[in-house]
């Protein structure tokens, strides 16, 4: 009897621990994702990420992973994985002409030659085609690249809340 009782006793605490490790597992793996770059060119830093969709609204200077929508053609498909750092917040001012600045913190100063949106030639339109100087949305973010040539909101504009998939962590 003692032994039966033994036995019993330790299957279910097996179960107990198998239960706690599944949950375990199942919260992982339904919170966080794994984002690799994989351009030939990056814009960041950083090629492996570790996005956590349960942080869904970013700070300034965070990594944001987002959906990209048509907006971003023709460099990435809709629905691709994007990360870019956060740089303007809803209600920051935005300015893109002889610089890019937020709330009139430079971010970018013009290349020679080329401005601050040396990707528009590229693009088929005329830099003075993204100059602005406005309000970032509500529900929205700027986000850039580290990059001179990274493709980011001085060209498609902002992020809206809706395509946020969560707050990226660089791995490596």
């Amino acid at each position: 009897m003692c032994l039966r009782s033994k036995t019993r006793r330790f299957a279910v605490g097996a179960l107990l621990i198998a239960l706690v490790f599944i949950g375990l597992g199942h919260w992982v793996s339904d919170r966080f994702r794994l984002g690799i770059g994989v351009q030939n060119a990056l814009c960041l830093p950083y090629r492996v990420f570790l996005i956590d969709t349960y942080h869904k609204h970013p700070a300034r200077d965070e990594y944001l992973a987002f959906r990209a929508d048509e907006r971003l053609a023709p460099y990435f498909q809709a629905g691709a994985t994007m990360i870019k750092a956060v740089r303007g917040l809803p209600g920051d001012r935005v300015q893109i002409g002889d610089r890019i600045a937020v709330n009139d913190r430079t971010l970018a100063t013009p290349l020679p030659g080329l401005g601050v949106t040396p990707l528009a030639f590229t693009l088929g339109r005329p830099p003075t085609a993204f100059q602005r100087d406005e309000p970032v949305p509500a529900d929205s973010y700027f986000v850039m690249g580290t990059t001179a040539d990274s493709y980011d909101s001085r060209y498609w504009g902002y992020v809206r809340q809706a395509q946020v998939l969560g707050r990226a962590y660089p791995l490596w």
